[in-house]
């Protein structure tokens, strides 16, 4: 909560200045996603998994009910934090680069269970000028 503030503030002050042109657009996309991206894994972090199920792309929503997604959810993995390492952005689409440290708890072999972090690639796509994620497919 304390890093979406922080995050809000800081974009407000760096779009205060800012002129209309590419460059500055670029940048207003890229601190829109960014803010979404931490928002979402703050609701992961929490457990706020309905919550989580409203950052997907509409698309998704017609195909996956909330009830469904929240069956997909593994109850055993705690977020613990994300940092955002790097955005792309291209027009309406932007790849946001995360690293998700996480918490197993014990299980087969490991009685201390295990603290781990994964990079992750995040796709998301602006549509109707909001941010909406698009889950990887499933192989």
């Amino acid at each position: 909560m304390i890093k979406t503030t922080l995050m809000a503030a800081a974009t407000a002050a760096a779009l205060s200045g800012c002129a209309a042109n590419s460059v500055c657009e670029d940048y207003q996309n890229m601190l829109a996603v960014e803010t979404r991206v931490q928002n979402r894994w703050q609701d992961l972090i929490e457990n706020k998994h309905q919550s989580v199920y409203t950052y997907f792309v509409g698309s998704y929503k017609a195909m996956v009910s909330e009830q469904d997604y929240l069956k997909t959810v593994n109850p055993r993995i705690q977020w613990k934090s994300v940092d955002i390492t790097r955005t792309r952005c291209s027009q309406d689409t932007c790849d946001v680069h995360v690293t998700a440290k996480y918490h197993m708890p014990p299980q087969f072999g490991l009685p201390q269970g295990v603290d781990a972090s994964s990079m992750i690639v995040e796709k998301w796509l602006r549509k109707d000028g909001e941010w909406w994620f698009i889950p990887p497919l499933k192989k």
